[in-house]
């Protein structure tokens, strides 16, 4: 446990550190908002995808509006990132409520609003934040790079008295806002589509201007995901099976991965391989899609397919000879989803289609990508019956397929098909709170 004048030592240069990063930061299309009933919010996503900022703008929220005086704002607010050198020392959790008591001694009174970053590196912090949210004595934020810190695991822990957000990349539409682009005919939104999918959506990425910044940011984002994210959090130390693993996947966005061939093509254990991809999954890196199909059985044990949280981080630490540019395409629109919705699958009967959107356990969309527009009759015949088969499969009238730039509604064996560019269906705007 620290010593007071380190704890106060560390309040001093970590609350600067915030009114920098508020100073430079931009504001985000979906605003945040606290509950008005002091539940803690737990904002989590991959590393870099801006939680810190998030959190911090949310920090200077007084009755739904930002504070306008940055020189007296963080008066109130503790801001404490517990990836500091220091806690790696001295990871005690004990020092969560020093910070607090430390600030009241100097302040007179308790703090407005704690947040807290990287919260998952103290051990035994979830019993403090159940107190905390039991207590309501201040708003606490935490954020956290680990979908394990609102997973079932956690359920009787704080997942029920938190509230939770993902924090993703951003969006196509954040994307243009950054980027202070006003595309108005399609060849400007293919132009920006490119560049989105080209260097990703991090938001340090975008704001970046040159393409060799942009690939150091990137690799060096890579890097600590998988040191600080995967092998330090699983102890891993066959580290160049899981660097296979994830090269492989990334190589591979958006296409069946079976555990039987990866054992064959690079001799891994299957249960050291489904234990990788847990980890990659709890760190945001990849993500898993399995099968939709009535019979969970059935849908367990059939391959899944692999998508990439973000396509720069992806094609930075690829070796493909080639842009893919189709499962790009559709890995984009994995993500979108993923925003929107919480249940996603694939379908695969005779045909196949690319997404299934389930609430609770009714299919309630089904969406075909392709980075074309048809123009072929043997692509149009693909593309339009694996649609069509899911849409019957899963008794839906209508669904989405989602074209470079055709736009146009067909209707085939009495199913309406929507036709939509993929820029179009990517900038519906949404505003989210807590």
């Amino acid at each position: 446990m620290f010593e007071r004048f380190k704890a106060h030592q560390l309040l001093d240069e970590w609350r600067a550190r915030a009114k920098v990063k508020l100073e430079e930061s931009v504001s985000r299309m979906q605003p945040l908002s606290f509950p008005s009933n002091q539940t803690p919010v737990a904002l989590i996503g991959v590393r870099r995808s801006g939680k810190t900022t998030q959190a911090i703008q949310l920090s200077q929220k007084v009755d739904s509006s930002f504070r306008k005086d940055l020189s007296s704002s963080f008066d109130d607010v503790i801001y404490m990132n517990f990836e500091d050198p220091a806690f790696y020392l001295d990871p005690d959790v004990r020092n969560l409520e020093l910070l607090v008591d430390v600030h009241r001694e100097a302040s007179g009174k308790l703090p407005r609003v704690v947040v807290f970053d990287e919260i998952q590196n103290i051990p035994g912090w979830e019993k403090w934040v159940r107190k905390i949210s039991e207590m309501k004595l201040f708003q606490l934020v935490i954020t956290g790079s680990s979908a394990k810190m609102l997973s079932q695991e956690l359920a009787t822990s704080i997942a029920a008295r938190t509230r939770g957000k993902t924090i993703w990349p951003l969006s196509f539409n954040e994307f243009l806002e950054f980027n202070q682009a006003n595309p108005k005919v399609a060849i400007e939104y293919l132009h920006w589509l490119k560049k989105y999918t080209d260097w990703g959506a991090f938001p340090e990425v975008v704001l970046t201007k040159s393409d060799e910044e942009k690939r150091e940011i990137l690799l060096q984002y890579y890097n600590d995901i998988m040191i600080k994210d995967i092998m330090s959090r699983g102890e891993i130390r066959n580290t160049r099976a899981l660097e296979l693993l994830i090269r492989h996947h990334f190589l591979n966005v958006a296409k069946h991965s079976s555990a039987n061939a990866l054992k064959k093509a690079y001799g891994l254990s299957i249960d050291l391989i489904h234990e990788y991809l847990r980890l990659a999954e709890n760190a945001f890196l990849l993500f898993q899609v399995e099968r939709y199909h009535r019979n969970l059985k059935v849908q367990s044990r059939d391959t899944k397919k692999i998508y990439a949280i973000d396509t720069g981080l992806r094609n930075v630490n690829s070796t493909s000879a080639s842009e893919d540019s189709g499962h790009l395409l559709e890995n984009l629109v994995y993500i979108e989803l993923r925003r929107r919705f919480q249940k996603i699958f694939y379908f695969k009967e005779k045909k196949e289609c690319d997404f299934i959107v389930v609430d609770k356990i009714h299919p309630i969309e089904a969406i075909q990508v392709t980075d074309s527009d048809l123009d072929s009759p043997e692509l149009f015949a693909r593309e339009t019956e694996g649609l069509v088969e899911a849409l019957t499969a899963c008794k839906l009238t209508s669904g989405t397929l989602i074209t470079r730039n055709r736009e146009e509604t067909l209707v085939i064996d009495k199913k309406t098909l929507r036709l939509i560019p993929a820029y179009r269906w990517l900038v519906p705007a949404t505003t989210t709170s807590i």
